[in-house]
């Protein structure tokens, strides 16, 4: 079911990313190279940087999925979450949706949590429409077990990134936490001198996507993060 967000391993995740860069044979082709990613991205980057010898000269991450925002105390929301999968994997073949989980719908702009500009919020559901195999609905309770064990791993294995990194926050994030972040910046630069921190107060989730006055000052941060 090419709906349902799932993966078996989040190491997949890693280990098809290490297989795509090498296959693209940067260092052979470009002076330098940057990797930039965002939310889950971010954890998949951060994993794939602690584990493999890589072509990449720094790093940026925005939003970063370190820690998610449950609106429930960690541990209790850990238990739910690994009790619920458990059960979830006895009963049904199939991979179930986290509570309340369903296929695609396309969202409406009121009240969403992605973004606050209507013109790039319908540019994107626009995209959707356009390439349906790329629609994604929720996921499923075993990728939110899965991704909880991933970050954590993400976050202590921090300091084992060699190159520079710049963290990009969103003040008004919902769907991810700022904890997390800033557990990884904190063990990152153990390592590393360089790195930096931006947050981008009000900025929602998606900054890539977000309204001229919280984009522009992310791009130029990227911009000068790079040149420098």
């Amino acid at each position: 079911d090419g709906h349902r967000g799932h993966v078996v391993h989040f190491e997949d995740y890693v280990n098809d990313f290490n297989i795509y860069v090498s296959s693209l044979n940067l260092s052979i082709h470009y002076k330098s190279a940057y990797l930039l990613s965002h939310s889950m991205g971010g954890a998949i980057s951060a994993l794939y940087l602690e584990k493999y010898s890589h072509p990449f000269n720094a790093s940026i991450f925005i939003s970063p999925m370190f820690s998610i925002n449950f609106n429930l105390p960690e541990q209790l929301a850990e238990l739910i979450i690994n009790s619920y999968a458990k059960i979830c994997t006895l009963l049904d073949d199939q991979p179930s949706y986290v509570l309340g989980g369903e296929d695609y719908q396309e969202e409406r702009f009121k009240n969403n949590h992605y973004t606050s500009s209507e013109l790039r919020f319908n540019a994107s559901n626009n995209l959707f429409k356009e390439h349906p195999k790329a629609q994604l609905g929720s996921p499923t309770m075993h990728w939110l077990k899965e991704s909880i064990e991933a970050m954590k791993k993400a976050i202590v294995q921090a300091k084992n990134i060699r190159i520079p990194i710049l963290v990009i926050q969103a003040g008004a994030d919902k769907i991810v936490t700022s904890n997390g972040q800033l557990h990884f910046f904190e063990n990152a630069s153990l390592s590393s001198q360089k790195n930096k921190l931006l947050d981008i107060p009000d900025a929602q989730h998606e900054i890539l996507l977000e309204q001229d006055k919280y984009r522009v000052p992310a791009i130029s941060a990227i911009l000068q993060f790079i040149t420098s």
